[in-house]
């Protein structure tokens, strides 16, 4: 009995990917929230873009690796990112555009005993970030961070995103963080499990191999969209949903298990927050590093 492998490779990039929630600008506030309304919690402002920053650090073993331009750079972004969809009631958003958060419990439990440093050091970014006033033409944007590109980040344009604000750029130097290589393993059986109890309508074939069809990448391997049981869906919503590392990646199946393989860490758009700390370790400021990533007016509240 032969046993027959199927390689699926990337497409390059022929049509723009389809997006389910496409970001708008939305006006400034007059005043920034006090406190971050997810689901049916709240927390205060301030203790939740601490957790947002902490969960943003998790490729980092030590407080010591951290500097503080890089990190109240990815800080700024991330809680612009907050406002935005704060005003638009998408706080609770898995897939993007979203923002990763920590509870006090699960970043206590990742770190550690390095947690109070790590707490510290993100919430005094937390601070910074909060005093900052960032805007395109006037009017509140989406600042989308990875953790660790790809090395290449995706043209918005290229995407389907009306977001000219966001900058094409190539950060080669992500690949030599410990963390841009990775890989990850899923079943047939675990795959279609965690399929069908996100779309429940949907059908998958019999045959494993015909359940991931249509990828299509950017010219640097970035996947944008694929075909996963008839449902098109963009490669951050196929990452999220079944716990991928990055958008940049390669598959293979053999014998009812898909294998991943990845480079980086995130979605591989906006700001790289491995380079941000690189940036900041050159000696570049906060809205220097900013501006890097994103054209944006950057001025402060006080």
């Amino acid at each position: 009995m032969s046993v027959k492998v199927v390689i699926i490779s990337a497409v390059v990039l022929t049509a723009a990917a389809v997006i389910a929630f496409i970001p708008l600008l939305l006006p400034k506030p007059a005043v920034p929230p006090d406190t971050f309304i997810v689901g049916e919690n709240s927390y205060p402002a301030e203790d939740y873009l601490t957790g947002c920053i902490l969960a943003q650090l998790k490729n980092y073993s030590s407080s010591a690796e951290i500097n503080d331009s890089g990190i109240s750079a990815v800080a700024a972004a991330l809680y612009s990112s907050l406002i935005y969809l704060d005003q638009k009631g998408e706080l609770n958003r898995d897939v993007f555009p979203s923002v990763e958060y920590m509870t006090p419990d699960e970043a206590r439990e990742y770190y550690g005993f390095s947690y109070d440093s790590f707490e510290k050091t993100a919430r005094a970014a937390a601070r910074y970030a909060m005093s900052l006033d960032i805007s395109y033409n006037g009017q509140r944007v989406f600042l989308p961070v990875c953790r660790i590109s790809s090395g290449a980040l995706i043209a918005p344009a290229g995407c389907g995103l009306d977001m000219p604000w966001l900058k094409k750029l190539y950060c080669l130097t992500d690949r030599s963080e410990p963390r841009y290589d990775g890989g990850c393993q899923l079943s047939a059986d675990g795959f279609s499990g965690i399929f069908l109890a996100r779309f429940k309508t949907a059908v998958l074939s019999a045959d494993p191999s015909n359940w991931i069809t249509d990828i299509k990448t950017d010219p640097d391997g970035n996947v944008l969209s694929l075909v996963v049981g008839k449902i098109n869906m963009s490669g951050w919503e196929f990452c999220s949903i079944f716990g991928i590392r990055s958008v940049c990646f390669e598959l293979t199946y053999f014998d009812r298990l898909f294998s991943f393989t990845t480079k980086g860490d995130g979605g591989s758009i906006g700001m790289s927050t491995a380079a941000a700390m690189q940036l900041g370790a050159r000696g570049q400021s906060p809205e220097e590093i900013l501006s890097t990533f994103f054209d944006v007016e950057v001025k402060s509240r006080t």
